[in-house]
């Protein structure tokens, strides 16, 4: 498994799939999926944030195994990556606390 190097993963890399900037996009989708499980699927807090680990952890793995080229070159598991995840739960957590309880 190849890992990205901390000194080399830019907190403003611009290579998001969706969004210009990856990280904010990690840190909304984590917040867009927590609220997700939790409001719209009736799935417990903890259930929610554990269904959501697991898919940000496995996310990194496939971006450490799996190549995305023909080249064969694969991205690196990225640890700021699970950090704008986790940032992206707590996000999620406190707009739902706001707006949702």
């Amino acid at each position: 498994m190849k890992f990205k190097k901390w000194s080399d993963d830019k907190w403003l890399s611009r290579n998001g799939s969706i969004l210009p900037y990856d990280k904010l996009e990690h840190l909304l989708l984590g917040a867009l999926g927590l609220l997700i499980c939790t409001y719209l699927l009736g799935l417990s807090l903890p259930l929610s944030l554990i269904l959501m680990e697991i898919l940000g952890i496995g996310w990194e793995i496939k971006d450490g195994l799996v190549p995305y080229n023909k080249k064969g070159d694969v991205e690196g598991f990225s640890w700021k990556d699970l950090i704008a995840d986790n940032v992206g739960f707590l996000f999620g957590f406190l707009i739902g606390l706001l707006f949702f309880d």
